[in-house]
This record gives structure tokens, C-alpha cells and sequence, in this order.
């Protein structure tokens, strides 16, 4: 391989590289430099395409997919950063290797891998972290009144101009459609998946099919929210949909104090959005809401609040006309399982009650 020519030791790696091998290496090399720059790190990346010796990759595709080098190399790093392109848009999610790596990050609790998503558009690199990167979470860890929604703002904003091309069609991915150079390959990695054995015909459709996909939807339904709600895009794309069918999710922060306005479909579209086993959530509504969506939105909202909830956090500081009945419809939607309410009503210029 091309590592094994240049290099005098062993490589061990930090980051798995997952892509299509289809984008231009600048385009590839501007991503893998902006995802070390957000994360402030210099680290190693393990890319099929150097590490691998191409003239005899048959030898690496073995039937048991945990003995690939592919499977070895994710297991030593610590996440996936998975490369989209804009003009597919989104084609690894269409390439069988890709659905197994991205499944092997976000189903391989042994390994606990972290899976980042960047991509490239008009010359600039894009990234979609899982999480808080390190300086955002130093931020968080100070632990003051608005340290925590702050670093999520920032984390927030730094991915708001993510390709909504590339978001959109993630939203319907369906990874047990990918294609494969070689057949033989998409048939064992689908078994792998569902774990059925043999080099028999794949299942169609698999539980396990349905987690990747529902998973890495709501990833990217998560990372797109605030830029589909500014264009009013949450419920006609399909944003809303997505996060609700993530019952993996146990903690969401939505701040929406950013969007120039707040209506009803907004307020709306968070609570068909709420993933049905959520546990603990914090929406910020200060500033923006305007009388229309004062009332009926926020009843929409509190509506949506999932009967899993234990902690709920609601801030509607400088909040311009907040009425009764959505104080009622809060009371009346509380979920039995609540433990913790937070409400933050100062700065408002008028409660009615």
C-alpha cells in the first residue's frame, strides 16, 4: 500500500475516512483539514485508498466483515468522518461500503465510535459534528446560567451552512438500497447487518435496516433544523418526521431564539418532531415569538411533549406576548412522567393570566 511505501512505523489511526471514492482529492483533502481544525487536533486518517493494497483487495473482502481491514482499522479509531458529495447529492449513501461503515459507527456500542459528516459546496468545506467538539464542551463544563445553551448555540451555528441539498437527502435514505461494484459484496454486508449467515439472498427488509437508517435520518434532520425552519422547509421536507422517528434519542436542546421569526407551523413542526422516547428536553422560544404564535403555537408545541419526558426546560425570556391558554395547554400536557419544569418567563413585556 501507499502507507506501507512512505512510512517508517506503524500508522495507527484516529479517524476512519468513509467516502466514495468519486470526489476530487482537493474537495476530500478540505474536509479532512476542517475537521481537524473544529476539533483542534492533529490526528491520523485511515483512507481505504493509501492503507489498503489495491492490487490485492480481494484478500481484504473476507466473508466475516469483522475480520476486513475495514472493520480493524473503525475498531482502533476513535469515529467515521463520512464524506458526502453536493452534486450526488449525498452519494456514499448510495454505495453498499459506506451503508456498513456508517452502520459499524452508529450500531458498534463495543467501540463506541463518534460518526462526524462533512462535505463540500462552492469550494468551502461543511461539517456536522456528533456532539460537542472539545472547545464547545470546555465551554458547556463551566457550567454557568447559559454556558451549556451557548456552546450549543455555537455548535449550531458553525453548522449552518451545512449543503441543505446533501440534508435533504439524507433524509430518506434507505442504506439497504446501495449499490455494490461486485454483488457479492452488498449480499454479505446486508447479512452482516441483519445477521443472517450464508451467502444466501438478503433479507428485504430488517429491524436492523430500519435503525441505521431512522438514526442517521434524524442525524441529519438534527443538523439541518434551524436552517429548514428559517425557510419554513421543517414539515414540507420531511425535518419534523425524521427526529420523531429517532426513539434512540434520549436528550434534545432546540433553540430557536435564532430564527428572525417564530409562528404557529414552526412551533408546530417541534412538537410533531419530539422523538417518542425522549427524556430529557430544552427548547428556547425568547425573543422571536410574535403574538400569532404565542397561543395556538406553543399549545401545538406542549401537545407533542412525549409521555417519556422526566425533564423539561422552556425559555421564553423577552418572549413579546405569551396568553393563558398556552400556560393552560402546558399544564394541561405535562407528561405524567415529569420529575423537573423549568419555565423562564423574564424580560416578557405582558403574561396574561
Amino acid at each position: 500500500s501507499m502507507v506501507e511505501l512512505i512510512a517508517a512505523s506503524d500508522q495507527p489511526p484516529d479517524w476512519f475516512c468513509s467516502h466514495y471514492w468519486g470526489e476530487p482529492i482537493a474537495e476530500f483533502g478540505k474536509c479532512v483539514e476542517l475537521h481537524q481544525r473544529v476539533h483542534g487536533i492533529t490526528a491520523c486518517y485511515w483512507v481505504c485508498a493509501h492503507a489498503n493494497r489495491q492490487h490485492s483487495l480481494d484478500q481484504e473482502l473476507l466473508a466475516d466483515l469483522t475480520q476486513t481491514s475495514f472493520y480493524k482499522a473503525m475498531s482502533k479509531c476513535r469515529g467515521v468522518l463520512l464524506i458526502l458529495d453536493e452534486a450526488g447529492p449525498a452519494t456514499p449513501f448510495t454505495r453498499i461500503w459506506c451503508a456498513f461503515e456508517v452502520y459499524t459507527a452508529l450500531t458498534d456500542t463495543a467501540h463506541d465510535l463518534v460518526l462526524d459528516v462533512a462535505c463540500t459546496a462552492d469550494g468551502r468545506a461543511h461539517l456536522l459534528t456528533q456532539g460537542l467538539v472539545d472547545a464547545e464542551q470546555r465551554l458547556a463544563d463551566l457550567d454557568t446560567l447559559h454556558s451549556t445553551a451557548l456552546a450549543h448555540s455555537l455548535m449550531s451555528l458553525r453548522q449552518l451552512c451545512f449543503p441543505m441539498r446533501v440534508l435533504e437527502a439524507g433524509l430518506s435514505i434507505e442504506l439497504q438500497q446501495a449499490d455494490a461494484s461486485h454483488q457479492a459484496d452488498k449480499v454479505r454486508i446486508l447479512n452482516s447487518i441483519a445477521g443472517t449467515p450464508g451467502e444466501a439472498p438478503p433479507p428485504l427488509e430488517h429491524p436492523q435496516y430500519d435503525e441505521v437508517n431512522l438514526r442517521l435520518r434524524a442525524i441529519m434532520a438534527r443538523a439541518g433544523w434551524d436552517q429548514a425552519a428559517m425557510h419554513g422547509l421543517l414539515q414540507q421536507l420531511g425535518f419534523d418526521t425524521a427526529l420523531h422517528a429517532d426513539r434512540w434519542c434520549e436528550h434534545l436542546m432546540l433553540d430557536l431564539s435564532r430564527l428572525p421569526a417564530l409562528d404557529d407551523q414552526t412551533l408546530a413542526a417541534v412538537g410533531t418532531g419530539l422523538p417518542t422516547e425522549l427524556q430529557r428536553l430544552s427548547i428556547d422560544c425568547s425573543s422571536v415569538m410574535g403574538p400569532s404564535a404565542a397561543s395556538s403555537g406553543v399549545g401545538q408545541l406542549v401537545r407533542g411533549l412525549p409521555l417519556s419526558l422526566t425533564e423539561l426546560s422552556l425559555l421564553f425570556h423577552g418572549t413579546s406576548l405569551l396568553e393563558d391558554d398556552a400556560l393552560a395547554a402546558l399544564a394541561a400536557h405535562c407528561p405524567p412522567s415529569l420529575q423537573s419544569l423549568c419555565l423562564k418567563f423574564s424580560g416578557l413585556s405582558l403574561i396574561h393570566i
